[in-house]
């Protein structure tokens, strides 16, 4: 987990993104934004990138450690409704969170650093959503449901609808692929247990 931040860093920190990429975005900046010295602000906190992480992590503790699957459903559907909480939490700062996916592509190695994490992360995904993550199969899932979510978050990226109707769809079409894929690998995805 990444260092947490209190609510007054973290929306001056967004409220910044808004309107600067990311690798351009200090802790000078932040700190001054948010009426707080250097010195208030987590020392582990040394560039936009990090700042960035925090932010991310919290989305990942509210939706994802946080989520409570509905044993009526099938994976495909837990998933699903995950995915689209996910969408629902980056739209709440949708020009900060394009503007940290800038940054990221700007800046190619710290996203390399980040890999093994968002690796474990679609694998809580899985886990979450009651779908095995472990073994070949498990890592195959998880590279499966990053790819996905590329997808689709590149959809999410310019859906103007006030619903989301655009991202859904993305979402249930490439879900519904996935689905396919499982059952001719002999272990369906709507499968109820942890296969």
């Amino acid at each position: 987990m990444t260092e947490t931040l209190n609510d007054n860093i973290l929306q001056s920190f967004l409220e910044l993104a808004e309107n600067t990429p990311v690798h351009h975005l200090t802790p000078d900046a932040v700190a001054h934004k948010a009426g707080l010295s250097l010195t208030d602000l987590p020392p582990k906190l040394a560039d936009g990138f990090d700042f960035a992480d925090a932010y991310i992590d919290t989305i990942n503790q509210r939706v994802v450690y946080g989520f409570q699957a509905d044993p009526q459903d099938s994976v495909r559907e837990r998933l699903f409704d995950l995915l689209m909480q996910y969408f629902d939490e980056l739209s709440l700062h949708k020009n900060a969170a394009l503007n940290i996916e800038r940054g990221f592509k700007a800046r190619p190695g710290a996203l390399c650093k980040r890999h093994k994490l968002i690796f474990d992360l679609f694998g809580e995904m899985l886990t979450v959503c009651q779908a095995n993550a472990k073994g070949l199969r498990g890592r195959l899932r998880i590279r499966s449901l990053q790819a996905l979510f590329l997808l689709v978050y590149n959809v999410w990226r310019t859906d103007d609808t006030e619903d989301m109707a655009k991202t859904m769809a993305a979402l249930d079409k490439h879900l519904a692929k996935a689905e396919q894929w499982e059952a001719k690998l002999t272990c369906p995805l709507t499968r109820r247990s942890v296969a």
